[in-house]
């Protein structure tokens, strides 16, 4: 659906079953995985590869209320450093300059900084800062650029004097409308806690040594699934092992769930 058009889109979002049913059943029958089958055949051989694709879970059914047209919203939250993608020698006068400029701003600074590296010269100038001009500046600058491009598309078009400043949007992105926690409490997941048969602690078969800060997201990964949530979301800057930490905590997880089942990993 990345490529289709905004009606093709809506009419996903408002009822997905029947794209991906759609979309199943010519994946099956270019691979000829229908071919000689009754047309009940097809339907059960359909109905069970795309059955599993969708389940509207208990939380799904509570926490949605309909569809609209996707706005921005507005927090007041703490704004970040603006250096997250941005290599460490981005001094703050380059990082200031970066977060003032427009994108296609940014996009004229990507084409210096190719041509630079195609000429051979070292560095660009950036707010009176040389910047060296090499392929990890380049990326850096061409992940800004693209963020800015995406911020200034979602940008609300400016209302006329006779319309309300808070009024929804008519145009843009169709999207699921929920209940959402921004500024009060509106939806709870009801959830029950897990029983482990099995330590809270890092499993066997991570031949990595998990650093300090891994192990304590581990725990809490380990914490939050015996308190029966759902999921959680581990964020921080790049490079700290958010992918090692998920690796053992699926490694603990898959042993709990072999020693459930007598099983040994």
């Amino acid at each position: 659906m990345q490529n289709a058009g905004p009606e093709e889109r809506s009419a996903f979002v408002r009822n997905p079953r029947p794209l991906i049913s759609q979309a199943v059943e010519e994946s099956l029958r270019a691979a000829g995985r229908l071919d000689y089958l009754s047309p009940a055949g097809e339907e059960e051989a359909i109905e069970a590869v795309a059955g599993p694709v969708l389940v509207e879970t208990r939380e799904y059914s509570e926490r949605v209320t309909g569809i609209a047209v996707y706005a921005k919203p507005t927090l007041d939250v703490l704004q970040g450093s603006g250096t997250t993608w941005l290599p460490e020698y981005f001094t703050d006068l380059v990082v200031q300059a970066l977060s003032r400029m427009t994108g296609q701003a940014l996009a004229d600074l990507c084409g210096a900084v190719h041509d630079a590296m195609t000429s051979g010269k070292e560095t660009v100038d950036v707010a009176g800062q040389a910047l060296p001009a090499t392929s990890e500046t380049l990326r850096a600058l061409q992940v800004r650029q693209e963020m800015r491009a995406r911020e200034e598309q979602e940008q609300p078009t400016p209302t006329s004097n006779d319309q309300p400043d808070d009024c929804a949007p008519t145009k843009g992105p169709v999207i699921i409308e929920t209940k959402d926690n921004f500024e009060d409490l509106h939806w709870r997941p009801k959830r029950g806690q897990r029983i482990s048969q099995i330590d809270l602690s890092a499993p066997s078969g991570i031949a990595t040594s998990l650093k300090q800060h891994q192990t304590e997201s581990l725990s809490w990964q380990m914490d939050a699934w015996s308190a029966g949530l759902p999921g959680v979301l581990n964020a921080d800057e790049q490079g700290l092992g958010k992918t090692l930490q998920t690796i053992a905590f699926l490694r603990w997880l898959k042993s709990l769930l072999l020693n459930e089942s007598g099983l040994t990993a």
